[in-house]
């Protein structure tokens, strides 16, 4: 009995999200629910901040998209950015150990590492301008199959800012971001 007390008086105490999904979000919050939050570009429905409910020591700002009838439908987490790795040694760790937390939670994802056929970047020297010039691919899908955190799909990918700077992306869609989809097709439907 004691346990079952703690235990809810835990939850409680975590106003309902001890059971939180990615970087403490949930679907279907509202834009009210993060401090320091602001409109990230033209698409009014993106925002982004440099704090979530629970941080990941590699990331630096994270992406939202909310849905005005569904709320949060993405969260996404942009790492720092990784210079002076033109052989890409410390992103391609950073991508390993990021694919591997991943894992662990939610399964093995499908990973993608080549370069393109015909690249003239396939020395090790310029993996990350092969990345740079979009002919070299290192990402990650994961599409949960138990439907944890209500989360649809997790993308994990590598970005080259420069021929020796990169960082990763990591995104999550959660199980309302179809609708988040459709809403945006109609809503452009309708402007004709």
């Amino acid at each position: 009995m004691r346990k079952l007390i703690v235990a809810l008086a835990v939850v409680v105490m975590c106003g309902g999200n001890a059971f939180a999904g990615p970087f403490g979000t949930n679907m279907g919050d509202t834009v009210d629910k993060y401090q320091n939050i602001t409109v990230s570009g033209k698409n009014k429905d993106n925002f982004i901040s440099q704090s979530v409910p629970k941080p990941h020591s590699d990331f630096e700002n994270y992406l939202f998209t909310f849905s005005p009838q569904h709320g949060l439908v993405k969260i996404s987490g942009i790492t720092k950015s990784i210079h002076n790795d033109a052989y890409g040694i410390n992103v391609k760790s950073l991508f390993k150990k990021l694919y591997d937390q991943i894992n662990s939670k939610y399964g093995i994802g499908k990973k993608n590492d080549f370069i393109m056929n015909g690249s003239v970047w396939k020395e090790d020297k310029y993996w990350t301008m092969g990345l740079y010039k979009e002919e070299r691919i290192l990402t990650a899908f994961w599409n949960p199959k138990d439907n944890k955190d209500n989360i649809e799909s997790i993308m994990l990918k590598t970005i080259a800012l420069s021929s020796d700077s990169s960082l990763i992306l990591l995104s999550y869609e959660y199980t309302n971001f179809d609708k988040y989809i459709e809403e945006q097709k109609k809503n452009e439907q309708d402007s004709l």
